[in-house]
This record gives C-alpha cells, sequence and structure tokens, in this order.
C-alpha cells in the first residue's frame, strides 16, 4: 500500500493497519536483510512514521517459518529480530503464525501437519523450545 494510494481517513486514532511476513513472502532474498526491511519499510513500514497524516499503529499479525526445519538459527527470524528491534518499529506489536501443530481437517486431509507450528502434531508439547527461546527475545 504505497503511499501515494492511502484513502484519506478521518477516524485517526481509531485504526490498526496489519501485515503479515513469511519466510516465503515476497520480501526478497533472506540473505540480503537490509534490501528486505527497505522493502518491507516502502511496502507499510511507512504508515509507523510519527506526525504525518497516515501515522497508525501496524500489528504484524502473521509472521512465521519453518519449525520443522529450524536447527538452531534462522535467516528469517534474524531478519525479522532485526526489522523490530529498528527506532520505527519499537511500538509494533506482533503475533506468530502459527500456535497449532496440526489441523482436524486441512485441504481435505485429516490430522495435517503443520510445519510452521509451535507444537506437536498432537498439541502436547512445544516442538522446538530453542525457537520458542528466539521468539521471546523479539
Amino acid at each position: 500500500l504505497p503511499v501515494q494510494n492511502l484513502v484519506p481517513i478521518s477516524i485517526q486514532k481509531k485504526i490498526v493497519y496489519e501485515a503479515h511476513w513469511y519466510s516465503w513472502s515476497y520480501y526478497g532474498l533472506l540473505s540480503d536483510c537490509n534490501h528486505i526491511k527497505d522493502t518491507i519499510e516502502n511496502a507499510w513500514g511507512y504508515i509507523l512514521e510519527s506526525n504525518y497524516s497516515y501515522t497508525a499503529p501496524v500489528w504484524l499479525t502473521e509472521f512465521g517459518t519453518n519449525v520443522d526445519q529450524f536447527q538452531g538459527d534462522d535467516e528469517f527470524i534474524d531478519c525479522v529480530k532485526g526489522f523490530l528491534q529498528t527506532p520505527l518499529t519499537q511500538t509494533m506489536s506482533w503475533s506468530y503464525w502459527v500456535l497449532a501443530g496440526s489441523y482436524y481437517i486441512r485441504s481435505g486431509t485429516a490430522e495435517s501437519h503443520e510445519s510452521f507450528g509451535l507444537l506437536t502434531d498432537d498439541w502436547k508439547n512445544i516442538k522446538s523450545k530453542a525457537f520458542i527461546d528466539i521468539l521471546l527475545t523479539l
């Protein structure tokens, strides 16, 4: 949503924008966090800038990566962490996609596994304590 395409809204202080960001999304190669940061700032990060008519809170309602393949380090999470620690995003809230370890039915498949899930397929255990520990630093 580039600045020039924002609809003038006369309900300031009554709107929160949401954003999604996944390891497979369109923001660029994970090896170039600066490019990803610049792309996000141009796509929706600018909404957080103070004292503009379009300034509003942004909630990163979904971001995620493949927890099944987590080996203790993750370029995507490193990029997210770097982005969330910039002055622009200090007040931004976030939530991780997804808690579920599996779905009752997904795309017609019963007990479908969720690779981005924080829980095991039976929902009884955390899939990766190391991954949770990283999320707690964000």
